[in-house]
């Protein structure tokens, strides 16, 4: 899902687009906000991208609920 290059509003953006395409529920994208927002991602992301989050990396996924992208 991110690339290394992608930035974290980049790679939310693109799922908006999924959603706008029928691709991804509305459901399943609200899903990964909500869990993304408690840090359930963080561990995964950092290894995916082969470093830590940076702070700027986390503050944007604690505040990405209720965010539309």
């Amino acid at each position: 899902m991110l690339e290394k290059k992608k930035s974290l509003p980049e790679a939310f953006t693109y799922l908006g687009k999924l959603e706008q395409e029928g691709i991804l529920s509305s459901e399943v994208l609200n899903a990964v906000r909500i869990l993304s927002a408690e840090g359930v991602f963080d561990t995964i992301l950092e290894e995916a991208r082969g470093e830590p989050l940076t702070r700027r990396d986390r503050r944007y996924l604690r505040h990405c609920m209720g965010k539309s992208v």
